[in-house]
């Protein structure tokens, strides 16, 4: 699977991508393709910063791809 990840920069703040029960290669930062992709599971996106990432869904289950920094969650 493919994911574009952007931080638009509204809110000035850093995001910490975080994919549970999975890892993924990280392809591309700001347009500009890896030699040899990086394997992860978080990735600080910066503001105004753009990352393309590629990861394998055959972990069975529900898993969450969101902002690791709790300070971000959304309240309900």
């Amino acid at each position: 699977m493919k994911v574009n990840i952007t931080n638009s920069g509204q809110s000035q703040s850093s995001h910490p991508m975080h994919l549970h029960g999975h890892r993924f290669q990280v392809a591309s930062k700001n347009g500009t393709e890896y030699d040899d992709p990086i394997v992860k599971d978080l990735i600080h996106v910066k503001p105004g910063e753009e990352y393309v990432v590629y990861f394998e869904v055959n972990n069975k289950g529900e898993w969450l791809f969101y902002c690791h920094d709790n300070n971000h969650a959304i309240l309900a």
